[in-house]
């Protein structure tokens, strides 16, 4: 008998506990712990910001993180693979243009030719595609035209070496009676326009002061001519040279 009694004794303690255990959260109100998950979401609705979005002091963020290659070098061994990017010894962003490698080689030449290394370089190829315009390169010829309407007549022969271009450096003309002058290239075959239609009264003419560069081009091994739209006699003078 003694011991159903100490057995009794404990089963009430028990049962209350149990009770306790079971009705606890009723009692003790919603839960207060934290889902890791929902954590996690604050955390990075905190640190990103919304395009647009104006800077403020103390705004948060992810930090990316670059290496100091002094040296640049791959960090990835295969093409695809995650790499992080790098700065040089100032903190500079390595970046790198579809032409750097054009402009790198360019570059080191151009130094080359400076410090006398090589005298064959992409400066070379500049200076020799420049002729120096002096007046010592200028030929000058006369102009007596007597011109059909609508007729091209020639007054500058193409290069006889056929490459180069006619640079006109000033072009003297006078009509004797009203007509339009247009300035031509290759007058035998495109008879491309280097002017407009220029409109001259009848007894007129222009003598625009000499430009070095020349004030018009023609094309490569093509002569330059004068079309009038009215049968006229043309007189005048014209400077020019020949360069690429």
């Amino acid at each position: 008998m003694k011991q159903i009694w100490e057995l009794k004794a404990w089963i009430i303690p028990l049962l209350v506990l149990a009770l306790g255990f079971a009705f606890w959260p009723a009692f003790a109100g919603p839960s207060t712990e934290i889902n890791p998950t929902d954590r996690m979401s604050e955390n990075i609705d905190y640190a990103t910001r919304i395009e647009d979005t104006a800077h403020s002091s103390g705004d948060t963020g992810i930090m990316s993180l670059f290496v100091r290659s002094d040296s640049l070098a791959a960090l990835a061994g295969t093409e695809g693979d995650y790499a992080p990017g790098q700065v040089n010894a100032n903190g500079a962003v390595y970046t790198a243009d579809v032409n750097s490698a054009a402009i790198q080689t360019a570059v080191e030449g151009a130094e080359d030719e400076l410090d006398g290394t090589t005298t064959d370089g992409p400066l070379a190829a500049i200076k020799n595609a420049m002729v120096p315009v002096t007046p010592a390169n200028y030929s000058r010829a006369a102009i007596n035209i007597t011109s059909g309407a609508g007729s091209t007549t020639e007054i500058v022969a193409a290069d006889a070496g056929g490459t180069d271009s006619i640079y006109i450096v000033q072009l003297c003309v006078t009509t004797d009676t009203q007509s339009n002058i247009t300035v031509i290239t290759d007058t035998a075959g495109g008879a491309t326009p280097l002017s407009g239609d220029m409109h001259f009264a009848q007894q007129g003419g222009m003598a625009p002061a000499p430009l070095t560069l020349g004030s018009f081009k023609g094309t490569a091994d093509k002569n330059i001519g004068l079309k009038s739209s009215a049968a006229a006699d043309l007189d005048g003078w014209v400077v020019y040279y020949y360069a690429p």
